[in-house]
């Protein structure tokens, strides 16, 4: 009974934190836009964040749950504190908008390159 108590607890904080760590960067976006000079619309900016969050969707391991909310907190206080630059930036945010079939086909091509 306790344990049961307890698991449904720590799926409860994961849930909260992190719909807590999906807001505060959603309410950054248009100010790490800025400073970075990013050519790319709030809504798409948030898009990609929501994709991010997506991706990791089907995880329900709560010290997974956990690191992925330490390291998404980790990076938002980077962004905003200009510790990475623009490069670093457009990198994930072209990393996340691209289909798994998009970046099978550029691997594909990568390889391609090499072999010649």
């Amino acid at each position: 009974m306790a344990l049961r108590a307890l698991k449904q607890t720590q799926s409860k904080v994961g849930t909260s934190s992190t719909r807590m760590l999906f807001r505060d960067i959603c309410r950054q976006v248009p100010t790490v836009l800025t400073i970075y000079d990013v050519d790319m619309t709030v809504t798409e900016a948030r898009g990609v964040v929501k994709a991010a969050f997506a991706k990791n969707a089907g995880v329900t391991d709560a010290r997974t749950i956990a690191i992925l909310n330490h390291k998404g907190r980790t990076e938002l206080q980077e962004a905003t504190l200009q510790y990475k630059t623009k490069a670093q930036l457009m990198a994930f945010l072209e990393r996340i908008t691209k289909t798994d079939k998009q970046l099978a086909q550029e691997a594909d091509e990568d390889a391609d390159f090499f072999k010649m």
